[in-house]
């Protein structure tokens, strides 16, 4: 697992990918996010990745100033 802090995911998902030993990107955000991991037998995986939040609302024409 690769945590960067002060980055941009964006600048440096090619490097990462370009790295023989990475074999899964399953999220590159700067959001909150949430790991799924399986344990089966001592062995663990992991099943994906929950991103961001819920949308506060939606915008209406009421709401462009």
């Amino acid at each position: 697992m690769v945590i960067l802090g002060n980055a941009f995911p964006v600048n440096v998902l090619n490097q990462i990918k370009s790295v023989t030993e990475v074999c899964n990107v399953f999220c590159a955000t700067a959001n909150s996010l949430r790991v799924i991991v399986a344990e089966d037998g001592g062995r663990r995986g992991v099943i994906g990745v929950i991103d961001g939040d819920s949308p506060k609302g939606v915008e209406s024409k009421d709401d462009s100033g």
